[in-house]
């Protein structure tokens, strides 16, 4: 189930987003029915760019940065599942107490360096997350 606090924040960013994209349309949409008036044509044209800047900010967070996010979350929750599949067979291997906290421990560590590899993979342009 999802946090309330979570899906606002979500709504909240959709609506800003779509404001600022629905503005710079609307704006480069009045710029080809009205001519600026000579004496405003700078501060227009630099108003313009912002909104643009803007708008592309806000394309990008949602078609760039939640699909990478996505991506990283689907990687921290196989991570956490390798994990506790690691601790299980330490504990099930029996033993001493201080031999299973020491294969826990290696178990942690390697998948803590698989986890960094594929993260600098992915920050290098390698793509989504590879399917084992």
């Amino acid at each position: 189930m999802t946090d309330p606090t979570i899906k606002t924040l979500d709504l909240q960013r959709m609506w800003l987003a779509s404001g600022l994209v629905f503005a710079f349309v609307a704006a480069l949409a009045a710029m080809l029915l009205r001519a600026v008036p000579e004496a405003n044509k700078d501060i227009v044209v630099y108003m313009i760019g912002q909104l643009s800047g803007m708008a592309t900010m806000a394309l990008s967070f949602y078609f760039i940065n939640k699909a990478g996010q996505d991506a990283a979350d689907a990687k921290k929750t196989e991570n956490t599942g390798k994990m506790a599949d690691a601790i299980t067979a330490a504990a099930a291997a029996g033993g001493h107490p201080i031999d299973a906290k020491d294969a826990a421990v290696d178990a942690a560590d390697q998948v803590a360096g698989a986890a960094e590899a594929e993260a600098s993979r992915i920050a290098e342009g390698g793509g989504p997350p590879l399917r084992r």
